[in-house]
């Protein structure tokens, strides 16, 4: 295996039917690289993992909610030494009450209510699995990234990484359903591919956890030039007074910080306006608005 996969052909394992199932030609490349003496798969879906393994002569133990096995809380009932899963994409294509079942269930990932508990429930799938692995044992966990509303949720980052890191893989995706939709007058870059993450379980206690914080940017720091034009941005399109843009500043944390020293940023501010005549417009007597970008 290297860093990069593909495989166009999802191969005769499994239920081609099913949506979301990966190729079983990866599952193939990952035993034969590792070698398992027993492979887990807790979220097996159409069973492709389970059907790769009888092939390749592993014994593998494989399960799914669908099943009533809820990785989230239930126990894995063997010992094992390579655990796979393949989580749904938060709501991406819903699985209870489409794919099986007649209802959605609540501890059905594809059908949490919000990011943030998904994130919750994949993050305790991932641990309860990665928990239970032999030591020295590794754990793959295959997750594509989603776009809502034009915003990109990158869950391989926002996820938690449980063990030493091995190697994360990208997979390229082929035949997905967003690869056949046409997305009209819409800036819109197609999602083409996967990550596969590998760990590896270190013997004893400790339980190494990689993880990605969101943070806010020190706006206490921003630049002048960036503060003014982004109180013109909060305004809207037009000429805005003076008034108007030091109204809009007010709450700005490099404002506050400025007042706080008895610092004169209003004439910070009119000074700004008044350097940077390609991102500023003087218009009227005390009126400004952005430069148009059309006319640069």
């Amino acid at each position: 295996m290297k860093s990069i996969v593909s495989y166009p052909e999802r191969g005769p394992w499994g239920d081609a039917r099913y949506r979301g199932n990966c190729s079983g030609h990866l599952i193939a490349d990952l035993v034969r690289e590792f070698r398992p003496k027993k492979f887990v798969d807790p979220m097996v879906g159409s069973g492709t993992s389970r059907d790769v393994c009888a092939d390749l002569d592993v014994p593998c133990w494989a399960s799914d909610l669908r099943d009533g096995f809820d990785l989230t809380q239930d126990d894995i009932p063997v010992a094992f030494d390579f655990g796979f899963v393949h989580p749904p994409y938060d709501r991406i294509i819903p699985y209870s009450g489409s794919m099986w079942g007649t209802e959605p269930d609540p501890r059905d990932l594809s059908q949490c209510a919000s990011y943030e508990d998904f994130l919750a429930k994949l993050d305790a799938a991932t641990f309860h699995l990665y928990d239970a692995l032999r030591g020295g044992g590794n754990l793959a966990v295959l997750i594509g990234d989603v776009r809502k509303q034009g915003v990109l949720y990158p869950i391989s980052r926002d996820m938690k990484w449980y063990g030493d890191c091995v190697a994360e893989i990208i997979k390229v995706q082929h035949n997905t359903w967003s690869s056949r939709v046409a997305y009209s007058g819409r800036q819109f870059i197609e999602l083409a591919h996967e990550y596969l993450i590998l760990t590896r379980k270190p013997k004893g206690w400790a339980i190494p956890v990689r993880v990605t914080t969101f943070e806010t940017a020190n706006l206490a720091t921003q630049a002048w030039r960036n503060v003014v034009q982004a109180a013109l941005e909060v305004l809207g399109e037009g000429a805005h007074s003076l008034a108007e843009i030091y109204h809009a500043m007010l709450d700005h944390p490099r404002v506050k910080a400025a007042r706080e020293r008895k610092q004169d940023w209003m004439a910070k501010a009119r000074q700004t306006l008044q350097m940077y005549a390609q991102v500023f417009t003087h218009v009227g007597r005390d009126a400004w608005q952005l430069v148009n970008l059309g006319s640069a």
